[in-house]
């Protein structure tokens, strides 16, 4: 009872002053610290993550627009990926740094209130701690906007694969005999053959270029 009694007085810091705070970060440090992981955190990236997902669909009607825009697309994509991965970064930095910060306040208040110190006690006291609560979730957001954008990145990078398959199809004559009906299917099996084959020669070029 008295341990969970000493773990909400250090947990909300509301029955101690500024000054008996060990590792010395006053109350509104620690508040300006905590609003400003949240600023660097950036925006909700959601809904320009959708806007870019809709983007990979390609229309087979308009492959020179889809040409034409996918370096683009990509860099943009590969930006908004790496300025992800720094984000989570800092974040997880931050969430180290505070770990420490608190271990060192927490066991010096079990100190001196006579309680017992051992790792594990202030292990449980720091992840008690409403500072430490704010860096995790921000840690927490930054690692799956980070995912996020990189699964994304890999998508484009199939989709520009895909692009070149397509616009070889498409040299070939591929995409005209799917049009064809009734008396010119045979035609039409014998046209797309004849692209599936080419298609695959210049796969074997590539590799054995």
């Amino acid at each position: 009872m008295r341990r969970h009694s000493l773990i909400k007085k250090v947990s909300t810091g509301s029955s101690l002053p500024e000054e008996d705070r060990v590792s010395g970060v006053s109350v509104a440090q620690a508040q300006r610290d905590r609003a400003a992981v949240h600023r660097e955190s950036g925006p909700d990236p959601l809904a320009e993550y959708q806007a870019f997902k809709a983007k990979l669909e390609i229309d087979r009607d308009r492959l020179d627009v889809a040409v034409m825009e996918q370096p683009q697309i990509f860099d943009e994509v590969g930006e908004r990926h790496v300025k992800a991965c720094d984000l989570r970064d800092g974040a997880k930095t931050r969430l180290a740094v505070k770990d420490s910060e608190l271990a060192v306040t927490h066991r010096a208040r079990l100190e001196k209130a006579g309680a017992k110190s051992t790792d594990s006690i202030v292990n449980d006291h720091v992840l008690l701690d409403p500072d430490r609560k704010a860096c995790n979730d921000i840690y927490v957001r930054a690692k799956h906007a980070a995912d996020m954008w990189g699964k994304l990145r890999e998508s484009y990078e199939q989709r520009m694969r895909m692009l070149h398959e397509l616009v070889s199809l498409h040299a070939t004559g591929y995409f005209n005999t799917q049009s064809m009906g009734g008396p010119q299917n045979v035609v039409r099996d014998a046209l797309a053959d004849s692209a599936r084959r080419k298609l695959e020669e210049n796969r074997k070029a590539r590799r054995g270029a």
